[in-house]
């Protein structure tokens, strides 16, 4: 097996690992950047986000904000409540969809991904693995406690009613609820701030909504202000022997599908509908192979700019940099999907330069600097007309 940089892909008996061939320019602090631009959550901002989607609130809670796990919902309570599972501590239902790859893209973690729709309710879970055979396990119904985190989420009304919400669940290893992770080797980072960096929503100080009520109120009000569920893909995912691309094509399809019934922004569903050349607004998407050079609106141009062709752009470096996170931001101007957005709304400062806060997760950022395939920087500066080096 072989991979271009960033990953160098080692097969042996499916056990994958990876490693940088080249150190890319990282931040002076990378553990204050990475996965953490948007929004700064602490513990106890964290624990009230849990309390406000009805996680954390058991009979003998303390109403100074003291919790243990009795208080807590845990990976068992929140897969039965969801349908994965039939009864505590039984093996999932398989006949959920479910796939397995390699994030390349972002968080550089083979993934066990796991959907189920009961009673309305849409959810989502995926547990992070080091290596792909643990991750194929996890698919097969035995339940696995290799997993470095699991995440989960929720497409439902939060409790007392309101308009079905986007929640986030974090889980340890043990089937604990817990209030951060730590997804790039720089320190553990807080619900929901490690969460809706990429997946969007406007930040809020969370303990500073009083009960459910405020943010079912909020959700109402400002609809943007709730996170996205975003796209599966395929172009950023590696696979392995035991769960080929060709076999993982139709389980992300559905995945893709099915997370159109959630909340996303439009800019999410122009790249869904375009990746399966199926009419905006359709409710199946086409059962074709997923076009890993799709574009949208006037990126599928072919004049170049400054002599970049605007379509190489987007697939190469506008597609695997930016539009993952940038798709989901509650400002439109920062979906990146004309060329007109992109140029007016990036800022070459918080890539080049010395700042270089942006790509925001470190896989990303790794990829940027380090492809073997496309100069991404040199590609960056040409586009926007920029005559010095990016670097």
């Amino acid at each position: 097996c072989s991979k271009d940089k960033p990953f160098q892909i080692v097969c042996d008996n499916l056990n994958y690992t990876h490693a940088y061939l080249m150190p890319p320019p990282l931040p002076t602090s990378p553990e204050q950047v990475f996965l953490n631009r948007v929004f700064t959550a602490d513990a106890t901002q964290a624990d009230a986000y849990y309390r406000l989607i009805g996680a954390i609130g058991g009979a003998d809670y303390n109403s100074n904000g003291t919790t243990d796990n009795n208080d807590k919902i845990n990976f068992d309570q929140w897969k039965l409540s969801n349908g994965f599972i039939s009864a505590l501590g039984s093996t999932i239902d398989l006949s959920d969809i479910k796939a397995t790859y390699f994030n390349a893209g972002d968080l550089a973690f083979w993934r066990g991904m796991h959907q189920k729709t009961v009673s309305g309710k849409i959810a989502y879970y995926v547990s992070n693995f080091t290596r792909d055979i643990d991750a194929i396990d996890d698919t097969d119904g035995t339940p696995s406690s290799l997993a470095i985190a699991t995440v989960a989420m929720e497409y439902s009304p939060i409790v007392g009613g309101g308009p079905p919400t986007t929640k986030f669940y974090v889980f340890n290893a043990a089937g604990q609820l817990i209030n951060n992770a730590d997804l790039d080797g720089y320190g553990p980072k807080f619900t929901p701030g490690l969460c809706i960096v990429c997946h969007g929503g406007e930040e809020q100080t969370w303990n500073s909504l009083a009960n459910a009520s405020d943010l079912n109120t909020l959700y109402l009000t400002n609809p943007t202000a709730m996170p996205s569920f975003l796209p599966f893909d395929v172009k950023s995912f590696i696979f392995s022997a035991g769960a080929t691309k060709t076999a993982m094509q139709n389980p992300i399809r559905l995945l893709n599908e099915k997370s159109l019934s959630t909340y996303q922004t439009q800019a999410i569903k122009d790249y869904i509908y375009a990746s399966y050349n199926t009419p905006v607004g359709t409710s199946t998407l086409n059962v074709i192979p997923y076009n890993e050079f799709a574009t949208v609106n006037d990126w599928s141009s072919i004049t170049p700019v400054n002599t970049v062709v605007p379509r190489d752009f987007y697939v190469n470096v506008v597609g695997q940099s930016c539009r993952t996170c940038h798709a989901s931001r509650s400002d439109d101007n920062l979906w990146f999907d004309t060329q007109t957005k992109f140029s007016t709304s990036v800022f070459p400062s918080a890539v080049c330069g010395t700042a270089k806060y942006m790509p925001n997760a470190k896989a990303t950022f790794v990829n940027f600097w380090t492809d073997a395939a496309v100069n991404r920087p040199d590609q960056l500066r040409r586009y926007l007309g920029i005559t010095t080096p990016c670097n």
